[in-house]
């Protein structure tokens, strides 16, 4: 198990793999080599395996935030929209229940732009320092992360957003917006491209935004550059 650990920490998923599957047939009750295995089977984008280890996982431990979580990336990413959309509604209510840990996100969509692919996180609950709701993670054709845009929703705007929408802010609504980061020379860029001045919009009117944004058709309406701050970091796998 130390070996296998030690090849997953390191990037080497086709060393840690194989040892990981000795471990779970050797010890069926192994949670973490089954989560492991579906994380290195996930990173190879051998998604009917990873959907195996994770099953299996689950099996053991039901409704662990993590396994379901790994469960949910390797059905959007091998493309079963049904299985991965059930999956989220049992999330969603576990959130509401308040099952979920503090900032747990997953990824749960994946699409292209051209030759940049796009990995998809959600936050059930509002997460950081900026509210995130969602983290479009940018790569390009070499798989390398090259921007972030998220949709977020920043404590500065809700006052002014409060005035406007008295009603809908009694009731709990907040103000979104859609933001970008990328890295370049002279420090980290943040770019704004719009707000939501009706209250949290749909994820399906934020993705059609964001793949707009990605071909150029949405401008930002303001862009920024702060010191020099880190490029955005990927998502980190699911692990117990």
């Amino acid at each position: 198990m130390d070996e296998a650990i030690a090849a997953f920490r390191a990037h080497d998923y086709k060393r840690a793999l194989p040892i990981f599957n000795e471990v779970t047939a050797a010890d069926p009750n192994n949670i973490l080599a089954y989560n492991l295995a579906g994380n290195c089977s996930m990173e190879m984008r051998d998604f009917p395996a990873a959907i195996r280890a994770f099953q299996h996982a689950l099996q053991l431990q039901p409704d662990q935030p993590q396994n379901l979580g790994g469960l949910v990336r390797s059905y959007a990413q091998a493309g079963m929209i049904k299985e991965r959309d059930a999956t989220l509604q049992h999330l969603h209510e576990m959130s509401r229940t308040g099952q979920l840990p503090a900032n747990f996100s997953y990824t749960f969509d994946s699409f292209s732009v051209g030759d940049r692919s796009v990995l998809v996180t959600e936050f059930p609950q509002l997460a950081g320092h900026f509210h995130f709701r969602y983290h479009f993670n940018v790569y390009d054709a070499t798989g390398k992360l090259i921007s972030r845009v998220a949709l977020e929703s920043d404590d500065i705007d809700q006052t002014y957003w409060a005035k406007q929408h008295p009603k809908e802010a009694a009731a709990g609504g907040r103000s979104f917006s859609l933001d970008g980061y990328s890295q370049a020379v002279s420090g980290q860029i943040h770019s704004l491209y719009k707000f939501y001045d009706d209250g949290e919009p749909s994820y399906e009117q934020v993705r059609a935004d964001v793949e707009k944004v990605l071909a150029g058709g949405l401008k930002p309406a303001t862009r920024t550059t702060t010191g020099s701050s880190s490029q955005p970091s990927a998502p980190p796998s699911p692990q117990p």
